[in-house]
């Protein structure tokens, strides 16, 4: 920074009056010599003098003198040097490439001192930037819940979507849309279901009625045709024509209790449907609507985390001390190259899973390891330690949207309610080892079966046996 760039820097007549105490000292020490002592000084420092006056003659300057002057002038900008502006590190970083040819040691402090001066106001962007967003999120999930507690508890789907819409982020909003259209269409489903079901069941119904009448009109024509054919005359086949009537009305009014029996069940199927298909309690709804948006955050996160650490398989982000430093001190220089510009993607991922999956597990089970696990990564230096905590922490939030998904159930269920129309999609990911101690604990884990397949500290894919305790 300013202080150890200015450790770099002496003055010429700072320099010259070092020399002159030099001298001094000299003087005093000499003193106490005895004789031969002191002519033996005096032959050298006569030699001296004139190496110092030939110097001089012939334009010679001493070389840490020169040095002295030129670093003066580039911190002053005199002689038409150009000036270095230590609030700058490009400023900084511009001199060292100058400073190089004639004095490499103080073109490396002023690398490093750039390098430290642009990380610090990178620090101090991040967490100026981070808590204004912050206090941004805060204030819109307050103003959020105090508009969803204002809905009546008569509320409709369509309220508390605008509510919704109005104070979430774009992302929450379309999936509570995507949601509430899950809904729409799953509903749909099944109310056609349910009239198609009805239909077909009429349908049966008057087909089986017609079919018995024709068969009792076909019998009623052969009791007739007998009797005509045993010579019966005008008064038995006049009895028997009553009685088949009798016989037929009979079975219509069978058939039609029968069909006024279905359709009053249909319409009891029907409204306990509709019944099942009303909009949740406002409560019950608000709760919901914060264990799927908890649910999909965890998800994209998990998934984010499986992508990096494909990504520190393959050695694209460099975590080796030299590495990172060459790498910090040319972003700093605002380089696009692509060992930088992983680097910065990946420490802005690591932020942003530290502080998601503290979010998304405050207060849950697994609080203690999420906490571990980013502290973890917070100090992380080394691939297999990113490794571990990332594949700790993509985990931890599957998890998170597994306890979700059962929340909402449970909740449902106490409330006498439906079943979800929404299912949560939880995806599945191979254990993952950075180290060997991992990969002795995934095969010791009794909560992965045998037939896992895994992956190994060397990044080869293995299936998990039983011989493998």
């Amino acid at each position: 920074m300013a202080s150890e760039i200015l450790g770099l820097f002496t003055s010429p007549e700072d320099y010259q009056m070092r020399q002159q105490q030099a001298q001094q000292n000299s003087a005093l020490q000499f003193a106490q010599l005895n004789p031969f002592e002191k002519a033996s000084y005096g032959i050298y420092q006569g030699a001296q003098q004139l190496g110092g006056a030939t110097a001089g003659l012939f334009g010679m300057q001493d070389p840490q003198l020169r040095k002295i002057s030129m670093r003066q002038q580039m911190l002053t900008g005199a002689g038409g040097a150009p000036r270095i502006d230590l609030n700058d590190p490009n400023s900084m970083l511009n001199a060292a490439e100058v400073a190089q040819q004639f004095d490499p040691e103080f073109a490396q402090g002023l690398i490093i001192a750039a390098n430290n001066l642009a990380k610090n106001m990178a620090d101090m962007r991040a967490k100026s930037a981070t808590a204004a967003k912050t206090q941004a999120e805060i204030d819109r999930e307050n103003q959020y819940r105090q508009a969803m507690a204002a809905l009546p508890p008569d509320a409709t789907e369509a309220d508390r979507l605008a509510v919704i819409s109005k104070f979430t982020s774009p992302d929450k909003t379309l999936s509570v849309l995507e949601r509430s259209e899950d809904k729409k269409l799953a509903r749909t489903a099944r109310e056609q279901e349910l009239a198609d079901r009805a239909e077909q069941r009429r349908q049966e119904l008057a087909d089986k009625a017609a079919e018995r009448a024709r068969e009792l009109e076909l019998t009623h024509e052969r009791r007739l045709e007998e009797l005509r054919q045993r010579g019966a005359d005008a008064k038995e086949l006049q009895k028997q024509r009553a009685a088949d009537k009798r016989e037929a009305d009979a079975q219509r009014l069978a058939d039609k209790r029968a069909a006024d029996a279905q359709r009053l069940e249909d319409k009891r199927e029907a409204k306990a449907l509709a019944d099942s298909l009303k909009p949740l309690p406002t409560v019950v709804a608000k709760a919901e609507d914060a264990e799927y948006e908890q649910a999909t955050a965890a998800i994209n996160l998990a998934k984010e985390a499986d992508k990096y650490l494909s990504i520190i398989r393959s050695g694209e982000i460099k975590f080796g001390p030299l590495d990172r430093a060459l790498i910090s001190i040319r972003g700093a220089a605002g380089s696009e190259d692509a060992q930088v510009v992983a680097r910065n993607d990946f420490e802005r991922f690591r932020t942003r899973l530290i502080n998601e999956s503290l979010r998304l597990n405050k207060g849950t089970q697994t609080n203690d390891d999420a906490i571990r696990a980013t502290n973890e990564l917070k100090s992380a230096e080394s691939m297999a330690d990113a490794g571990k905590s990332i594949e700790t922490l993509r985990r931890i939030n599957a998890d998170r949207a597994r306890d979700a998904e059962e929340s909402i159930k449970r909740r449902r269920a106490n409330n006498k309610l439906p079943p979800p129309e929404t299912v949560i999609e939880i995806p599945k990911f191979d254990p993952q080892a950075f180290t060997d101690a991992e990969e002795k604990r995934i095969l010791n884990d009794p909560k992965i079966p045998a037939g896992t397949i895994y992956i190994n500290a060397k990044g080869q894919r293995m299936t998990k046996t039983q011989a493998s305790r």
